[in-house]
């Protein structure tokens, strides 16, 4: 799904949820939301850089 498809499907999500009593979920979708422009080359780099940095002796990838 690209960022577009995902920006439409919230606008429509928040748009539904707006006809109701729901700020409270509207606020924690907000502040639990993270959209990234990385690509998924670049989000896979970065997981293995954090991953590599903070492994504990003796783990490997294939444990997670």
């Amino acid at each position: 799904m690209d960022r577009e498809a995902i920006e439409r499907s919230l606008a429509s999500y928040r748009g539904h949820l707006s006809h109701g009593n729901t700020w409270n979920l509207r606020k924690n979708l907000n502040s639990h939301l993270i959209l990234s422009k990385e690509t998924e080359e670049e989000r896979k780099k970065a997981y293995q850089d954090l991953f590599h940095k903070n492994k504990p002796k003796g783990e490997s990838e294939e444990n997670l």
